[in-house]
């Protein structure tokens, strides 16, 4: 899920702003600094760049930041067994709410720190009570997001006689992808939506039909949720019935080469190859719609996919020093560039970089206007 572009958020969802809470403030007097960052980074593939990152705060800062790895697909078991060991990271990742959970006894209560004083929303944050809405016991930030939704063509949306703003619900998208379907070979297409993941497709789908009852239920522990996978159904009913349907993977080849109207996708899911093909201007993003009835308010389906968490059992020398160096992240322009141009996150801080990536202004789009579900605390793994 890669980068994201500054902006002002007002939307019911985000409860609290990054300003909020009681926990050890940060000062702005000067202070000698000490201690040493020991961050273990959950993805091996970044480790270079991360370490690009670490010399660049250490020839600044003069505070020595090492960064270990795992191999790949070990992190949990490789963090708890380093986390027990004499040389346990002071900094490290989590990737969901699930792994959080495996670590939280550990993790520092952050509230208050200015590093979330540095992102657009505690929404993009976990709470050591496990409470979706919680305002303050943050033991985990959020410092990559992402949007899953359907691309779409325009190009192609248009020579079937629709336009983008012709796609607003669960009914629009239902008889725009039949016709489209009916139309196939008048088109000169395969399909009116691609293969879709079954796994991350449906997935997703739950948290988007959860979201509005779980919203309004005050984020309690509802009964509801057995009712969901029926709310699934009239979407999936639409992805079966005017495409392959359900699959191992997300046919983006056939999207792009234009064979295909409709792809769900991930904000990083675009790229120069999809730019080249279909045009900057011509890719769309819609959500994944339920026919809740409150559907103009939507949103695409975004939450976070990594989080920074402090070690409590390290020296209060080494958690400041591992506060700092993430507040520098998040503000830095030197590291920005790294994590968007480089790792290719999308990160939600203030001051973050903006790439050329037309889904990341819908995403901003989304999460400024509608009731965007936000789904780190739904960590079902449900796949139909």
């Amino acid at each position: 899920m890669k980068r994201i572009l500054p902006l002002l958020i007002s939307f019911s969802l985000i409860f609290t702003l990054a300003a909020c809470g009681h926990g050890d403030e940060d000062t702005s007097t000067e202070e000698v600094l000490t201690g040493t960052v020991r961050y273990m980074n959950a993805d091996p593939e970044l480790q270079e760049a991360w370490q690009r990152i670490a010399e660049a705060y250490t020839a600044e800062r003069g505070v020595p930041v090492e960064i270990i790895s795992s191999y790949p697909g070990t992190y949990m078991t490789d963090l708890n067994y380093a986390l027990n060991t004499g040389s346990a990271p002071v900094l490290f990742d989590v990737h969901s709410a699930a792994e959080f959970r495996q670590v939280e006894p550990i993790c520092k209560n952050i509230t208050g720190q200015k590093v979330l004083n540095q992102v657009i929303t505690n929404a993009f944050s976990l709470s050591k009570d496990f409470v979706w809405d919680a305002t303050g016991n943050f033991g985990a930030v959020g410092y990559s997001i992402d949007s899953y939704g359907f691309l779409v063509n325009r190009v192609l949306l248009e020579k079937a006689g629709y336009h983008f703003s012709d796609l607003k619900d669960l009914a629009s998208l239902s008889d725009i992808a039949a016709d489209i379907q009916s139309r196939a070979g008048e088109l000169g297409i395969a399909s009116a939506f691609s293969a879709v993941n079954s796994t991350e497709f449906c997935s997703n789908l739950y948290n988007a039909c959860a979201f509005p009852t779980l919203e309004s239920s005050g984020y309690a522990d509802p009964q509801f949720l057995e009712e969901v996978p029926g709310k699934m159904q009239g979407l999936m009913d639409v992805v079966s019935s005017s495409g392959p349907g359900l699959s191992s993977y997300n046919d983006l080849s056939s999207f792009i080469q234009g064979r295909t109207v409709f792809c769900p996708a991930e904000v990083n899911d675009y790229s120069t190859e999809m730019e080249n093909a279909i045009g900057y201007e011509n890719v769309g993003f819609i959500p994944l719609y339920c026919g809740n009835g409150d559907e103009e308010k939507q949103g695409l389906c975004t939450n976070a996919n990594r989080f920074w968490c402090i070690n409590e059992n390290a020296s209060k020398e080494d958690q400041k020093a591992a506060l700092d160096f993430i507040s520098w992240v998040a503000e830095e322009e030197t590291a920005n560039d790294i994590l968007a141009d480089e790792m290719g996150i999308c990160t939600p801080f203030v001051n973050s970089k903006t790439p050329r990536n037309p889904l990341i202004a819908m995403m901003n789009e989304s999460l400024a206007t509608r009731k965007n579900p936000m789904v780190n605390y739904l960590d079902v793994g449900y796949t139909g």
